[in-house]
């Protein structure tokens, strides 16, 4: 068993070693392969400073520099994920860090595979850690991404993004984060403007809602959705009179532009309706104007579909068709932009997304190591237990040899005895009349604890020659006379041990010396053979007012004389 046990611990420690070179290997591929500006400068900075950096350089990511940066910033700490010594904070700041990640992927890079992979995987994490915050931004943001594919007659497409703010709606009510709530609603009312009583429902949700009305965009919202009641009632002038004072509650920093070219595309749709041509082109023009100074890609598209819609309501073909090609060319370009980046951008993206891979190669295979320790763990436990129990198992087996031992060597003794004494002049009623008188003495504690009590001593008190002592004590007590002695003192001992109140404050060895034992040592494994216990372990059980059967026993035992032995 032990040559079992040195062959598995080498086993062990040779598997132990292999998995860490495993991790370094991967880490040396990977500082070989990336060549991302300042990734190994920045990778040693603390997870505040890069989140702080990445947000500074998000709101200036219309700067393809700064763009870049905030993309690096946030990829590192993104990757931080998989370290294990993260506290809750940390990990939850990883996971924020994972959503503006796949924010840039598809709002600035305009790559909607990569920000769909990473939206979809912090929103997975987050319900995993129970992160409502993070989950809420990333729902709102697959929202977003699913709302700038959506093509106007994709029903299906339609449908998943309203169902994306709907699920980022209710995170965002269950936590009372209104200022996202507002955004999240805003959002809702410009996919589902058509859809009169799904908004009526969504107004009335806000209003039975606890929401502060100092809340950023809270009195643009219900203004909003009150434009588009009035216009469903067909009260134009009360919708135009509302969008006047929408325009003066836009109190968001967050891009209050397109907060504001909505309102100027909501004017040019009420002036269509009202059959005001001319007053819904200038509004129209502005919002185009307004998407053209910030470069919003996706109101540009849709400023291109307004002047469809317009020109195809005067019937003016040539202007309709122009406007067409410029819809069409417009959303094929925002569609197909993250396949046409330029060389620079192409090579930025594909060496960071190489070293995110890289890293969670390295993170998967540290989880494996740390999976394969706590096996090997446990397999060292399980070793150690069964040889533990082996190893008591044996002790029990070797004093059981021993105590047989002990009583074959006893029986033999007996017949030796009764060899020895066959030609003795006592009789059976003198065997135990000699036996009663000696049990008589034995039961006197103060005469036989004495250090000079003897067998001489004993047969003098009883009348009795020593040679018959020792006959009638070895044929009808079955032992010799040192056993007897010590069997008796021992069981003193034991009463004295449990009499806290007479012998509370003897020592062991005070009570072993006050029963006639001069060495401690002697007294010890006396108690043990005798008992089962050491009298420390005795003292123990006494202290608890309870004993082991071996002791009970041995208190209850009655010393009377065994039947002749013939």
């Amino acid at each position: 068993m032990t040559k079992l046990l040195a062959i598995t611990v080498v086993w062990l420690v040779g598997m132990l070693s292999s998995v860490p070179a495993l991790c370094a290997s991967a880490e040396a591929v990977a500082a070989r392969n990336y060549n991302v500006e300042f990734y190994d400068r920045w990778a040693d900075l603390p997870t505040d400073t890069l989140v702080h950096r990445g947000y500074y350089y998000l709101c200036n990511a219309d700067n393809a520099a700064d763009r870049d940066s905030a993309l690096l910033a946030y990829s590192i700490v993104a990757n931080r994920y998989y370290d294990s010594k993260l506290s809750n904070e940390e990990r939850k700041q990883s996971l924020n860090a994972m959503n503006n990640v796949g924010y840039l992927y598809f709002f600035y890079y305009y790559d909607y595979q990569q920000g769909y992979t990473w939206l979809q995987k912090t929103l997975t994490l987050a319900d995993k850690h129970n992160f409502d915050f993070v989950k809420t931004y990333a729902l709102l943001n697959l929202g977003n991404l699913m709302l700038l594919l959506d093509e106007v007659n994709d029903r299906d497409t339609r449908e998943l993004t309203i169902d994306y703010y709907r699920q980022a709606w209710r995170s965002a009510v269950k936590m009372k984060d209104w200022r996202t709530a507002m955004v999240i609603a805003n959002n809702i009312s410009n996919v589902e403007r058509t859809d009169t009583s799904h908004l009526t429902i969504l107004r009335n949700e806000i209003q039975e809602l606890p929401i502060p009305t100092e809340t950023p965009l809270y009195r643009f919202v219900c203004t909003k959705l009150d434009i588009m009641s009035s216009v469903s009632q067909g009260n134009y002038a009360r919708a135009l009179a509302l969008c006047d004072t929408a325009e003066q509650q836009i109190d968001t920093r967050d891009t209050p532009e397109r907060y504001l070219a909505g309102i100027y595309k909501t004017r040019s749709d009420i002036f269509l309706l009202m059959g005001d041509r001319q007053q819904a082109l200038v509004w129209l023009d502005k919002h185009q104007a307004i998407a053209e100074q910030h470069h919003i890609r996706d109101l540009l598209v849709l400023g291109e579909k307004s002047y469809c819609d317009y020109y195809h309501a005067i019937g003016n073909e040539a202007a309709e068709q122009k406007h067409q090609n410029a819809y069409l060319s417009k959303k094929d370009s925002l569609i197909n932009q993250g396949k046409l980046l330029k060389a620079s951008d192409l090579y930025f993206i594909n060496q960071l997304q190489s070293v995110n891979k890289q890293a969670e190669q390295v993170a998967h295979n540290l989880r494996i190591w740390r999976w394969a320790v706590a096996a090997m763990a446990i397999v060292i436990m399980i070793i150690g237990c069964l040889l533990f129990f082996l190893r008591r198992k044996n002790k029990q087996l070797e004093e059981d040899r021993q105590q047989m031992y002990r009583k074959m060597q006893e029986s033999i003794s007996v017949d030796k005895s009764i060899h020895k004494y066959r030609k003795s002049p006592l009789n059976d009623n003198s065997k135990d009349d000699l036996a009663d008188r000696i049990e008589q003495v034995m039961h006197q504690t103060d005469v036989i604890c004495k250090d000079d009590f003897t067998r001489d001593k004993l047969a003098e008190m009883v009348g009795s020659a020593p040679a018959h002592i020792s006959q009638v004590i070895n044929e009808r007590f079955g032992m010799n006379f040192n056993q007897l002695l010590s069997e008796y003192r021992i069981k003193e001992a034991c009463h004295r041990i449990s009499d806290r109140e007479n012998y509370g404050n003897f020592t062991i060895e005070a009570i072993a010396a006050s029963v006639g034992f001069k060495s401690r040592s002697n007294f010890a494994v006396t108690f043990k053979k005798i008992t089962g216990l050491t009298p420390s372990q005795y003292l123990r059980e006494a202290q608890k007012k309870r004993t082991t059967n071996v002791s009970e026993n041995f208190l209850k035992r009655d010393f009377t004389p065994t039947s002749p032995c013939f």
